[in-house]
């Protein structure tokens, strides 16, 4: 079970990822070539990439704890923890665990970054990370102790 605390904690953090969700979905709304016709937007889809993922690893870590559960070694293993508590489906743990791979690149410049590739992995974040907040919030909603603990 999941503490009050711990609930409160990670639902605050699942606000703050919907949030940036709902910022990044109007630089993805736009069709390709309009997208790379504004300078900057690169700069700022990747940065919000980032964000999601990091939030979300951060969330990972959180709730892993909360269910006393070992931390995982790596980000990409995160997903597969949450997978295994049954918070996400094997989907969205998996694409997850490839935006990681993404977040990597952009965070630590291993390779000039594709913008193209950038791009349509963010659109396809959008639908994952709706996704994802959804099935914690479940999750945390079914699994939140009820008493013992004061708010």
């Amino acid at each position: 079970m999941i503490s009050v605390k711990s609930a409160r904690l990670i639902r605050q953090k699942l606000v703050n990822q919907k949030s940036y969700i709902d910022e990044l979905g109007p630089y993805v709304a736009l069709e390709y070539t309009d997208y790379q016709r504004r300078p900057g937007y690169n700069r700022i889809v990747e940065r919000l990439v980032q964000i999601i993922v990091e939030s979300a690893i951060d969330i990972n870590e959180k709730l892993i704890e909360a269910m006393n559960e070992p931390p995982p070694a790596s980000a990409r293993e995160s997903f597969g923890a949450m997978s295994r508590l049954g918070v996400l489906d094997d989907g969205v743990a998996s694409a997850f665990q490839a935006y990681v791979g993404l977040r990597n690149r952009i965070v630590h410049a291993y390779e000039k970054l594709d913008n193209h590739i950038v791009y349509f992995n963010a659109k396809r974040l959008l639908d994952d990370a709706e996704r994802y907040v959804m099935a914690v919030q479940r999750f945390v909603d079914q699994n939140q102790q009820e008493t013992g603990e004061s708010e």
